[in-house]
């Protein structure tokens, strides 16, 4: 009888050690599941700084852990930081060199076993450039254009005067990337900055860029001692 209550419980004893180990083996199995791309919305130069600040919709899955923020530096995908809180859907770059040309970022996410999603759809910011011509006192504003949207509504041209505010001056459609802005002021620092915007509200602002208007100013009068009409009808002043 002893015997039998013995045996019944090593036979019980084993049945849990083997489950325990059973139960064990299975959670340490690795997932290689990678997670759910998020939705990288827009990407957005700071006008002042040319830094560059990516918004996106996090990834839906629930052992997410953080992101990766990748930079186009020679045509590869270079990884500049990690993040490593899920619910985290802003980052700005500050060693974007968005003031001096268009920089382009991808994210992806990654879980806690270090799968990593596929690389979200890349986005561009707009690079703005400028020249003054003081014979018609105008300044041409030139841009590359905003990339990452399947559509947008159009091109805000944004400019100050001196230390004045910023206030949108123009409004293009989205397939124009330039503009003229007419009737320059003579010594008078003008800045610029572009803005796209998206149907939901988004808007990627560009680097913002600074002219000095220095134009030569004419003569009031000028005083002739004499006049010469050549054979050829050309009139010579002194």
């Amino acid at each position: 009888m002893c015997i039998k209550i013995t045996n019944r419980f090593l036979i019980i004893a084993a049945v849990l050690i083997l489950a325990s180990v059973i139960t064990v083996s299975a959670t340490e199995q690795q997932d290689t599941i990678p997670p759910e791309t998020p939705v990288l919305q827009y990407i957005s130069v700071v006008p002042p700084t040319g830094n560059t600040t990516l918004f996106w919709q996090p990834s839906p899955d629930k052992d997410v852990l953080g992101y990766v923020i990748y930079r186009n530096q020679n045509n590869v995908w270079v990884a500049i930081d990690s993040l490593f809180h899920a619910d985290d859907s802003v980052y700005t770059d500050i060693t974007s060199r968005a003031l001096f040309f268009a920089e382009s970022y991808v994210i992806a996410a990654f879980d806690t076993t270090r799968n990593i999603s596929p690389l979200t759809p890349p986005h561009t910011t707009i690079f703005l450039g400028a020249l003054f011509d003081s014979c018609r006192a105008a300044i041409s504003l030139n841009w590359s254009g905003y990339k990452g949207w399947t559509g947008f509504k159009n091109y805000r041209i944004i400019m100050k005067e001196d230390t004045g505010s910023f206030i949108p001056v123009d409004t293009v459609p989205a397939d124009k990337t330039n503009d003229t802005i007419n009737r320059i002021t003579a010594g008078v620092t003008y800045c610029f900055y572009i803005t796209a915007t998206h149907p939901d509200g988004f808007e990627s602002s560009s680097n913002s860029i600074c002219l000095e208007t220095n134009m030569l100013q004419p003569p009031g009068y000028i005083t002739a001692n004499g006049v010469i009409v050549s054979g050829n009808k050309d009139v010579l002043l002194s």
